[in-house]
């Protein structure tokens, strides 16, 4: 039973403690024979058993009931069993998080044995890693579908190594485009290379004469054509134009007789000035000589004779001769 009393000399409220009579705390006594007092049992006393007790049955969710003897032992069982009840469910599910992870924690270590952790479609699974003793590098196992490969694996030194020489490239580089910097100013402004008693460039331009380049004197501006030129190859030799004018020197083989027609590789614009020379004839070996043929020149081409050393006589065997033509391309 648990129950607050409820004669009619109780209180409402619980009264405050008592500041009187207040000794050092000990135990019961039931008097003596010798003269000593047997210990009073204060209301307060009562009070604080009574109210510990009905706390207990109140706890657990039961009410006070003077006719139940039984509610403290109720009660404390009640709150023991909830508790061992909350105890088995949290160890229950600290079970199933920590059965989990192992599982995943398995997975992953199993994964990582057999080396196909992370692996996606197209990757090869790994089959060893180890240290080897003749690089000091790691090196990384795996098959390509035909042949084991053994990939070794750049370490701290390697990388440190990589980023020293990038960092001495990169000054190179800098200190190479700021060399480049300074000359290709000095290109723009026209002073690269200027010493004493030299005139700044100013410009350098293609006009539709030709390209022109200017300086200034320290009076006032100088214009100078300048001369330009492409060459490239012909059947036989070379052709060059310079300034719109062109020079074409190419070889002949078997030119014989008088009045042989020669085709220039590419017509002139107008009529050019034209150098022969001949070399010796060929078979008999006797020395050739040549002349161009009186008003034969034209933009196209020209008519030799070719005479060989016995008597005058034309050759039959025909020579090899060099031709210089210059003129309007």
């Amino acid at each position: 039973m648990v129950y607050r009393i409820d004669d009619t000399t109780a209180v409402a409220t619980l009264p405050a403690l008592p500041t009187d009579s207040i000794g050092t705390p000990g135990f019961f006594t039931g008097g003596s024979t010798s003269g000593g007092a047997p210990t009073r049992v204060r209301y307060w006393w009562l009070n604080m058993v009574q109210e510990e007790l009905a706390a207990i049955a109140q706890v657990a969710g039961a009410t006070l009931d003077k006719s139940n003897n039984g509610q403290v032992l109720a009660a404390i069982q009640s709150l023991i069993a909830t508790s061992a009840a909350t105890a088995a469910s949290s160890l229950a599910a600290e079970s199933a998080t920590r059965s989990s992870q192992i599982a995943t924690l398995t997975a992953d270590v199993s994964n990582r044995v057999s080396g196909i952790y992370g692996k996606s479609s197209g990757d090869y699974q790994m089959l060893g890693l180890y240290q080897q003793a003749t690089t000091g590098r790691p090196v990384g196992v795996y098959n390509n579908g035909t042949d084991d490969v053994y990939a070794p694996i750049a370490n701290y030194v390697d990388v440190t190594t990589v980023q020293t020489n990038l960092t001495t490239e990169a000054a190179t580089r800098a200190a190479a485009d700021a060399a480049l910097t300074t000359n290709v100013n000095a290109r723009v402004s026209g002073a690269y290379g200027v010493g004493t008693g030299m005139y700044d460039g100013k410009a350098l331009i293609q006009g539709a004469a030709g390209p022109s380049f200017c300086y200034n004197n320290g009076s006032s501006d100088v214009w100078l054509g300048l001369l330009y030129g492409v060459q490239s190859s012909i059947s036989g030799g070379t052709r060059t134009t310079i300034n719109g004018q062109k020079m074409l020197i190419y070889y002949i083989d078997s030119v014989m007789g008088t009045n042989f027609k020669i085709t220039f590789p590419e017509s002139f614009s107008a009529v050019p000035s034209v150098f022969v020379t001949a070399t010796s004839e060929f078979t008999t070996n006797l020395s050739a000589w040549i002349n161009i043929v009186t008003g034969t020149v034209t933009e196209t081409g020209f008519e030799v004779n070719v005479n060989a050393t016995a008597g005058g006589e034309a050759s039959t065997h025909g020579a090899g001769v060099w031709v210089f033509a210059f003129g309007a391309a």
